[in-house]
């Protein structure tokens, strides 16, 4: 477990980033704001009308940006569980990154209650929101790799000590 822990912390910072990118880009190109998207993620503490603001602000920007590492951040961790320890191919995490993915589609939009739903229906149309549960796929499958290319790394180094 605590393997998984470490690898789940690179592998949250790069799939947050990219599904935050991702939601960004998607936000601005349906003309609802770049920020729309984020600033939905906070509608747990401050109702559904925060999916319409455009404009940063700590508190509601700040909350939904913190709230959407929180989210991936568990993700990763249940990929990384999943993954194991064992070398992967690239293959197996682009799998795994997708599987994740659509559970956490799933699971954040038919199963938990919609307050605590990740609340980018507020903001973005059907088709953008499956963009970004792609973009967290891609994220994911890009951030197991990277921490496993990096652990591959601290294991050498220990090796040459």
């Amino acid at each position: 477990m605590a393997g998984a822990l470490s690898r789940s912390v690179i592998t949250s910072a790069v799939a947050s980033g990219l599904t935050a990118a991702a939601l960004m880009a998607l936000g601005r190109h349906e003309h609802r704001g770049a920020l729309a998207p984020l600033n939905a993620s906070s509608h747990w503490l401050y109702g559904d009308h925060v999916g319409r603001r455009r404009r940063a602000d700590l508190a509601r920007t700040g909350v939904g940006i913190a709230t959407h590492h929180l989210a991936v951040m568990f993700w990763s961790l249940v990929l990384e569980t999943a993954l194991g320890a064992k070398k992967k191919t690239l293959s197996e995490l682009a799998l795994g990154g997708a599987l994740t993915a659509a559970f956490a589609a799933v699971f954040d939009y038919l199963v938990v209650p919609r307050r605590l739903s990740p609340g980018w229906e507020l903001a973005l149309s059907r088709k953008a929101m499956t963009g970004a549960f792609a973009a967290m796929a891609l994220g994911l499958a890009s951030g197991a790799a990277v921490a496993r290319v990096r652990g591959e790394r601290r294991a050498i180094d220990r090796t040459h000590l």
